[in-house]
């Protein structure tokens, strides 16, 4: 058999048995997270969703004051993953909003 014709013949092979598989999740941002509640959430979960990252901090804008039951809300729906993240800057339109986090944390600058 020609071998050419043998290696085209197991490349069709392997793309037919061949699976895949993805993984859903959502990126929650500060504002969904604003007006996103637990049924929300367990809508999100039975579609298919497993994980959320969740937005704690925008930029030089705003804390997310709902972070804590954002999250929990999350978790309680059944999610296998709840992570969250911040955009920090250090300067943003004339404000050093990373300072005002350290500020808040209560936390000694370096």
């Amino acid at each position: 058999m020609n071998p050419a014709l043998l290696c085209l013949i197991c490349v069709v092979v392997v793309f037919l048995f061949h699976t895949t598989s993805a993984t859903l999740g959502v990126d929650m941002s500060l504002q969904q997270c604003q007006s996103a509640g637990s049924s929300n959430w367990r809508c999100l979960r039975n579609k298919g969703y497993s994980f959320a990252i969740v937005e704690a901090w925008n930029g030089g804008f705003q804390y997310n004051t709902r972070i804590k039951q954002c999250t929990e809300d999350a978790w309680n729906s059944g999610m296998d993953h709840v992570d969250v993240y911040g955009l920090f800057f250090r300067f943003f339109f004339g404000t050093n909003s990373m300072l005002k986090i350290l500020q808040s944390l209560h936390v000694p600058q370096l």
